[in-house]
């Protein structure tokens, strides 16, 4: 017994947010590089993916956050974006 399906046409429209997904990741598949020498790249092209200006920071956010812990030395997180204040 065969069966055939038959599918109608799908009129799907892409979003922005998935066109920006599937070019980050086309994006990203293609680094070579260290996390040194692409970390902030990689960082502002999946900022764009989500809308974001790719040639600023969003407000309240910075790259090579200090972070100190009690007797060890310095680290720094790569991105940090600290979440704004709502009073109600």
């Amino acid at each position: 017994m065969t069966i055939n399906y038959q599918l109608s046409a799908i009129n799907y429209q892409v979003t922005s947010l998935e066109k920006g997904l599937r070019d980050f990741a086309q994006f990203a598949a293609k680094l070579k590089g260290d996390e040194k020498s692409e970390a902030q790249t990689f960082l502002f092209h999946l900022l764009a993916a989500f809308g974001h200006d790719a040639n600023t920071l969003p407000e309240g956010s910075t790259f090579e956050y200090r972070v100190r812990f009690p007797g060890e030395r310095t680290r720094y997180a790569d991105f940090v974006w600290l979440a704004k204040q709502q009073s109600l």
